[in-house]
This record gives C-alpha cells, sequence and structure tokens, in this order.
C-alpha cells in the first residue's frame, strides 16, 4: 500500500506530500497528522510518504510524539520537510533519525521551500508551478530508486545535538475589533490552544505558533502581537526577495 502522512497546519505541507503521492502511484491513503493521533503500524510491504513543516530549524513537537508512537516492520520511506525560505537546519535529519528508530527505512529524502507563515513575502506565491514540477522529479526518481531495490539510507544535512528551539514566547491573539468568537480558530486548533468557550483565550505555552488560526479567521480577527509582528519582519525582510532552492537527497 502507499500511504502518504502529512503534519500541515497551514497547506503547503500537504500540496508537496499530494504531489509527490500522486506521482508515486494510484489511490494513495492519506492520513493527515494534524488530526491523527499517529497511532499507526505499518507492514514491509507498504511505502510511505512522511511530510513535515519546518519550525525554528526543527521538527514541530506535537509531530515528533505522533511519530514516536508509529512502527514500521522494514516499510520504506520518504522524507520530506517544508520551509519558510530561511533554513531546515537538523530537521530531516531529526525526521529521519526518528523514522529509523521506528523500524522505517528512508531511501529519499527532500527539503521544499514554502511561503513563510510569519511573512507573506517570504517566498511568496510557493509553491509554484516550478515547485511542483520538482517535486513531480522527485518522486519519479524515488520511484525508479524503489524499483531497482535500493534501499539505502540518503546522508541528509544536519548535526546532533540538534539546534535547539524552544518556540516562541506568545501566542496569536484576537483583534477586538474584528474577532466575532465564531470558534472557527478553536476548532482547527491542531493542539487546542484556543478555548472553545472563549477563543479570545489562547494558551501561549501550548501554542505552537503554526498560524492556522491567523490564516483560517473568516475575519482576519487574529494577529500576532504588533511589537512581534515588527520584530519578525524586520528579521524575515532580507529574504523576501531570495529563491532557495529545494534539495533532494537518493
Amino acid at each position: 500500500m502507499l500511504y502518504c502522512l502529512y503534519y500541515s497546519p497551514c497547506g503547503s505541507t500537504q500540496e508537496y506530500a499530494v504531489k509527490v503521492a500522486e506521482t508515486l502511484g494510484p489511490n494513495p491513503i492519506y492520513v493527515d497528522l494534524t488530526r491523527s493521533d499517529g497511532r499507526l503500524d505499518f507492514q514491509r510491504e507498504d511505502i510511505v510518504i512522511f511530510a513535515a513543516p519546518v519550525y525554528g530549524g526543527r521538527l514541530p513537537v506535537p509531530l515528533v510524539e505522533k511519530l514516536e508512537r508509529m512502527r514500521g516492520d522494514q516499510s520504506h520511506v520518504i522524507t520530506m520537510v517544508v520551509y519558510g525560505n530561511r533554513a531546515y537546519d537538523d530537521a530531516l535529519l531529526e525526521l529521519n533519525s526518528i523514522l529509523v528508530g521506528d523500524g522505517f527505512e528512508v531511501f529519499a529524502s527532500a527539503a521544499f521551500v514554502a511561503r513563510h507563515v510569519f511573512h507573506p513575502e517570504v517566498a511568496a506565491d510557493r509553491p509554484d508551478k516550478q515547485d511542483f514540477q520538482e517535486a513531480e522529479a522527485f518522486a519519479n526518481r524515488a520511484k525508479y530508486k524503489y524499483d531497482e531495490m535500493d534501499y539505502s539510507e540518503p546522508k541528509v544535512p544536519g548535526s546532533k545535538p540538534y539546534r535547539e528551539f524552544a518556540g516562541m514566547p506568545v501566542a496569536p491573539i484576537a483583534d477586538p475589533a474584528s474577532c466575532f468568537k465564531c470558534g472557527t480558530c478553536a476548532t482547527n486548533c491542531p493542539v487546542g490552544a484556543i478555548s472553545k468557550e472563549d477563543p479570545t483565550q489562547t494558551d501561549a505555552l501550548k501554542c505552537i505558533d503554526c498560524m492556522r488560526c491567523v490564516q483560517n479567521c473568516p475575519s482576519q480577527g487574529r494577529v500576532l502581537p504588533q511589537k512581534v509582528q515588527e520584530m519578525l519582519l524586520a528579521k524575515l525582510s532580507p529574504l523576501a526577495g531570495v529563491r532557495k532552492a529545494n534539495e533532494f537527497f537518493y
């Protein structure tokens, strides 16, 4: 069976994962790890795509917890990380290491670029046509390697101990001028950080700053605090005119 698993609060990781899955073969089984608890077991004959976003050069902590619940029986794996045009640092190595420890065999990996969730002008409009063409080519080459029964693990960038990233000490807040407490943010928060009883209340310790609530709000009623926005814009603006290349490992 062909499985496609992705953790994608804002959608870009899912887009890349679906493109690779559709290229690999018909009728892939999709699992949205943003929702699933990750308690899954796979068989030796399965091919599994794992796609993850990068937060501060690492995997999101909730995803790591889900990955560690999975088990493979030498199941063959393609791994992908998606980052916002800065760097993916240790994330791909972290993903591969966890899966190998879970009993999977990684035979192809990639790092793709998507629009940065904190700065809409950084990698704006990505993934684009060129990105999807490259994702398709990656899938075809990975399939060729699999058909040749070459399951060797690719060497990917990164180092141990992994880069430290504890997240940001703030969370998006409700804008009282535009938030009408519809609850869309609370319903869709992947970590349950937003109160369903009062969606203006957010647990900053639970929040992973995935920005799903900001992106999905129908009234544009959730924002980062103004000072945080200004800091992020200043830090990320130099990347706005840079097109970083996707990277592939076989």
